[in-house]
C-alpha cells in the first residue's frame, strides 16, 4: 500500500470533517475561504484516490493503521 502524506492543513481539514464539520463550518475555524477548503480537498482527493469524503477518510484510517503497526 502507497503511504498518503499529507500536509498539516490537509490533515486538519481531515480530522475536523470527521468531527461532523462541513466546508463551511472548517473555513469559518481555519479562517480561510470555502474555495480554499475546496482546493485542498481536491488536493486530498488526488493523494488519496478516494471517491468522496467517507472514502478519502477510510483510505487515511487504514494507511494510518498500517504504519502504526510497522
Amino acid at each position: 500500500m502507497k503511504t498518503i502524506h499529507l500536509s498539516n492543513r490537509e490533515k486538519e481539514i481531515v480530522e475536523l470533517s470527521c468531527g461532523g464539520l462541513t466546508n463551511e463550518a472548517i473555513s469559518y475555524r481555519l479562517n480561510l475561504s470555502v474555495g480554499t477548503v475546496n482546493t485542498n480537498w481536491l488536493r486530498i482527493k488526488q493523494k488519496t484516490g478516494g471517491f468522496g469524503r467517507t472514502d478519502i477518510v477510510v483510505k487515511i484510517v487504514k494507511d494510518e493503521a498500517v504504519r502504526a503497526l510497522e
